[in-house]
């Protein structure tokens, strides 16, 4: 008899693993289907995710100079090239959003922005009069070409 209830009380408890599965498949497959729309809305719109993600960049910079202040480097150069790097980020976005450019403009932008975000301080500091002229370069064919 002792035997007879074990046994019930495993099938019901297989029973209630199964059901808990079943309903675990489903949730797992509404959330891929809500997953893929919102990334579809996300290819479509680069505007907002541009301003999902910008919080956790911000936060990154912020503690990068918080301990470069505190190693006693220049934090003060390294706010300059955050900010730099910030504002090439958005002439690229308007570049390619307001059609204000060519595409080997654009693709030179990126190209000068990658390297930006990839050169140390050092060398930032050695070459920060050819970044901004860059800048200056590619704000002026947005303002020529978009006006």
């Amino acid at each position: 008899m002792e035997n007879t209830l074990q046994e019930e009380a495993f099938e019901v408890k297989f029973e209630e693993k199964k059901k808990r599965l079943r309903m675990n498949i489903i949730e797992f497959i509404i959330g891929l289907i809500l997953l893929s729309f919102a990334f579809n809305y996300l290819k479509n719109h680069p505007a907002e995710r541009t301003s999902m993600f910008a919080w956790i960049e911000v936060l990154f910079q912020r503690a990068e100079i918080f301990i470069s202040n505190i190693t006693g480097d220049n934090w003060t150069t390294l706010k300059e090239k955050h900010q730099l790097e910030k504002y090439y980020k958005e002439l690229i976005s308007t570049m390619e959003n307001g059609k204000c450019a060519d595409l080997q403009t654009i693709d030179s932008a990126k190209e000068k922005y990658k390297a930006l975000l990839w050169i140390d301080i050092q060398t930032y500091k050695e070459n920060i009069q050819v970044y901004q002229w860059y800048a200056g370069t590619y704000a002026a064919k947005i303002k020529e070409n978009c006006s």
